[in-house]
């Protein structure tokens, strides 16, 4: 093997790509076998899938599909980079400056940063919420998202402060459901600390001053309903 034509980077440069196939170049084109030489590629936390093709006389192609950083998870006082699927891609530093991505708060520990793994469920949560925000255009909307409680996501947008339950499903919808009714929700109630979008066309508010705000909202576009109540929402563990 005298050359290696590689395509499919983009975080990762071919250097880095040459780097990790150490001794290919050199090898028989025609004996070396190239399953052992792409399992050296996935072992990279960068590297999502690769595949290796010999073009004789002397030509290896190396195909690589990066995984893409979807998000930002805080492990003690470190943020890491996450794909999609929740897998620990690298530690964010300069290098990722231009990087803007939510921060997930609740998934990883402080021993993330030495092989610890984090809380299958909290996994589940993360990726289905990333997915589903990203799929409603709504991730690059979003600030944090806690996964403390593994069936509840709690997000927070970058112009809003308030708390925002999402549950464990349907996250992209029920995001788009608050953004939909939030400048009336504003003009009932004057600072929102926290909403709770689990309960279907319930919607529990709690405002930062003392008292719950409980809205009823129909689909659009049938006439709002809203009334006061006293009931306290706060149990994670309600079932719509």
């Amino acid at each position: 093997v005298r050359h290696l034509h590689i395509t499919g980077t983009a975080r990762l440069s071919p250097g880095e790509i040459e780097a990790l196939l150490g001794d290919l170049r050199g090898a028989s084109i025609m004996l070396t076998p190239l399953d052992g030489w792409r399992q050296r590629l996935l072992a990279s936390p960068w590297v999502r899938d690769a595949s290796l093709r010999r073009a004789l006389p002397d030509t290896v192609e190396v195909r690589v599909v990066e995984r893409i950083p979807m998000a930002m998870a805080r492990a003690g006082d470190v943020l890491m980079l996450i794909d999609e699927e929740g897998a620990v891609m690298d530690e964010f530093g300069p290098r990722y400056s231009t990087l803007d991505l939510p921060i997930i708060e609740g998934l990883l520990g402080d021993d993330s940063r030495t092989g610890g793994l984090p809380d299958p469920a909290r996994v589940t949560l993360t990726t289905g919420a990333l997915q589903s925000l990203r799929d409603a255009h709504l991730l690059a909307r979003v600030s944090h998202i806690d996964v403390t409680h593994p069936r509840n996501a709690v997000v927070t947008l970058n112009d809003d402060p308030a708390l925002l339950s999402l549950g464990d499903e349907r996250f992209g919808e029920r995001l788009q459901s608050y953004l939909d009714m939030e400048q009336r929700l504003l003009s009932m109630v004057q600072a929102v600390d926290a909403v709770d979008l689990r309960f279907g066309n319930r919607v529990y508010v709690r405002p930062q001053k003392a008292g719950v705000t409980f809205a009823s909202m129909p689909p659009p576009p049938e006439a709002d309903a809203v009334e006061e109540a006293l009931a306290d929402p706060s149990n994670d563990d309600a079932e719509e």
